[in-house]
């Protein structure tokens, strides 16, 4: 199934956003097996979870409009947070993905939750730091995710808030409200 979804996703993204798919369904398989989780879903979902960021705003809100499901009006109005739960949909409508939780680490690959999943998070954090990202600070999350995934999800989204105030962008509810959870899970651990 991997090598079919491959052609198809080659003749619908980007060539760029293409090899991103490719190399963060790749660290995506690896962290799983790090840390003893089904590595072909962390592989899958890793694939798919930009499958719909080729479509524009106006492309991707006509598909979510007729899909039955709740959209906020942040996601509807960001694409950078619609392709999620879109492609979330995508997956399993196109790429007949029925696999709850490939489709659930789709869905939060961007925004996050509070009550995300070990196979969340890996996806997550393999979209953040797959080996095609560059930024400062980058290898050493990267180490840490192989250590420790909350840990980790906690400096990307620490990381995440400051780059997006910076730039006065809205920062969705759900990732505040993960950002709250992973402090409080560690403030208990101590």
């Amino acid at each position: 199934m991997p090598e079919k979804i491959k052609s198809q996703l080659k003749g619908r993204l980007k060539a760029a956003l293409y090899l991103h798919s490719l190399s963060t369904a790749e660290f995506a398989a690896k962290l799983a097996r790090k840390h003893h989780l089904n590595e072909e879903q962390a592989y899958l979902a890793g694939l798919l979870h930009d499958n719909a960021k080729h479509l524009t705003l106006e492309q991707m809100q006509q598909c979510a409009m007729g899909t039955g499901f709740e959209f906020d009006a942040i996601e509807l109005s960001t694409p950078a947070l619609l392709h999620a739960p879109l492609g979330a949909i995508l997956a399993s409508a196109e790429f007949g993905i029925s696999t709850e939780s490939i489709l659930q680490a789709i869905r939060n690959h961007t925004t996050g939750h509070p009550q995300m999943s070990h196979l969340d998070m890996v996806v997550f954090l393999a979209d953040t730091l797959e080996p095609m990202r560059e930024f400062s600070g980058i290898e050493k999350l990267r180490q840490m995710a192989y250590q420790d995934l909350e840990h980790c999800l906690l400096l990307v989204i620490n990381h995440t808030l400051v780059f997006l105030t910076k730039r006065r962008k809205v920062v969705h509810p759900r990732t505040n409200a993960l950002h709250q959870t992973l402090i409080s899970k560690q403030r208990k651990a101590i």
